[in-house]
């Protein structure tokens, strides 16, 4: 009975997908307005939401409608291989916060398109993160119930955009240094990235409650994978497939979202991420910028580690030191591509400033670890982010395709004001 209403429910909501036309298609890059929200077109785009949860949300979505479907276009086209995600997507995820909630439907709403589909956006990564354990499968399987997008017409249209190549942010390694280990003790919290430029969009949060906040994304986006807030907090994680997984928690991107939206020191955002019930694995760096300390947390469903800077910096990969029982079967190349950038940092101790913390991601073939990018690439990449918590400013590192490193800096009081 239960296979057959799975089925069903599957069925359904396949033929009840839809896309309304939207009424404006937005431009991702020139400058345009909706409400109170503002997209400043550049090189790396801000999009500044102010509001209520739901008016952010609805703001996103008609001033990226064109992106957003285009996202979800794309990602509905790689689940044709694979659909245990679209099944995996409509666990209860009863853990989400509601103002969060109510952000997606907004959004869902502003660019036309199901909540069934920003909900995958922005849980889909960490569901189907591997290896999967059979607790997790089977308790999907007894806690379903039939489930159905908020707003629902009886056809399914395919959107007019092209599919996007932006599925997710893909960090595969972050560290924060400070104290002792830079120059003047400021904090130093590096992403190395992997993704096309094309794809990289800064979001300014200014919401009604908590802080404002900066964070690293692309379109369609709630969570937060990499940010900085107004308290000089800041965060980034990487996934860790981990055999304690559970479809009851919350996916961690809204968890770290929830750290920069209500956390005025390390302490707090501590407490924020290891208390939130979780869906999976993952490592987290979290730094604060006054006084400058860092700390980093392994997080699997059910446990967690965490472990203070051992002389002023941290280094994390997707690699468990602690929960290795919990990571299944796998390489060591997480491991060694931490050694490497531990190596990366000792040679350059003491010294780092915001140049040497930007030369450690855009030169670390020269500098002797991390990965190594070929001189030139077909399209500009996004070889990582540096957020300089202490002066609250985060910078973008890319290359392009003529070898050459280029480098945007944003400011969040500056952004703020604009």
């Amino acid at each position: 009975m239960i296979k057959r209403g799975f089925l069903l429910a599957f069925v359904l909501f396949s033929f009840w997908r839809s896309y309304p036309t939207p009424e404006e298609p937005a431009v991702f890059d020139s400058s345009r307005a909706y409400g109170l929200g503002v997209l400043k077109g550049r090189q790396v785009p801000v999009l500044h939401l102010r509001g209520s949860p739901y008016e952010m949300g609805y703001q996103q979505g008609v001033l990226l409608r064109r992106e957003i479907r285009g996202r979800v276009t794309s990602l509905y086209g790689e689940l044709t291989l694979d659909p245990l995600p679209l099944l995996l997507q409509e666990a209860r995820l009863l853990g989400i916060p509601d103002e969060f909630r109510e952000e997606m439907l907004g959004l869902a709403q502003g660019a036309g398109v199901s909540y069934t589909d920003i909900l995958l956006l922005n849980s889909g990564p960490q569901l189907v993160a591997r290896p999967r354990s059979d607790e997790a499968l089977h308790e999907l399987l007894t806690t379903f119930q039939p489930w159905f997008p908020p707003h629902v017409e009886l056809h399914f249209s395919t959107p007019d955009e092209p599919p996007s190549r932006w599925v997710s942010l893909s960090p595969r390694a972050t560290f924060a240094l400070f104290g002792e280990a830079s120059e003047g003790g400021s904090l130093f919290h590096g992403v190395e990235g992997d993704m096309a430029l094309e794809g990289v969009l800064l979001i300014l949060y200014e919401p009604e409650a908590g802080n404002a906040f900066l964070s690293l994304s692309v379109p369609g986006m709630v969570g937060v994978r990499m940010g900085l807030n107004e308290e000089k907090i800041s965060v980034a994680y990487l996934d860790v497939p981990s055999l304690d997984s559970s479809l009851r928690g919350v996916p961690l991107p809204f968890v770290l979202r929830q750290a920069l939206q209500y956390s005025g020191d390390l302490p707090q955002a501590l407490r924020i991420i290891a208390s939130a019930p979780r869906i999976g694995g993952a490592s987290v760096v979290i730094g604060d910028g006054k006084p400058a300390s860092a700390a980093a947390l392994e997080l699997s469903a059910h446990r967690h580690a965490l472990f203070e800077a051992q002389e002023d910096y941290v280094v994390r990969t997707d690699h468990f030191l602690e929960l290795p029982i919990l990571q299944g079967e796998g390489d060591s190349r997480g491991s060694e591509e931490r050694y490497s950038w531990e190596e990366m940092i000792r040679r350059g101790y003491g010294l780092f400033d915001l140049e040497k913390a930007l030369f450690l991601l855009s030169h670390q073939c020269e500098t002797g670890g991390g990965r190594c990018y070929p001189q030139k690439v077909e399209e500009e990449m996004m070889l990582g982010a540096v957020m300089a918590a202490s002066d609250l400013e985060l910078w973008i590192i890319s290359l392009d395709s003529g070898g050459a490193i280029g480098r945007w800096g944003f400011n969040l009081w500056e952004e703020l004001e604009r």
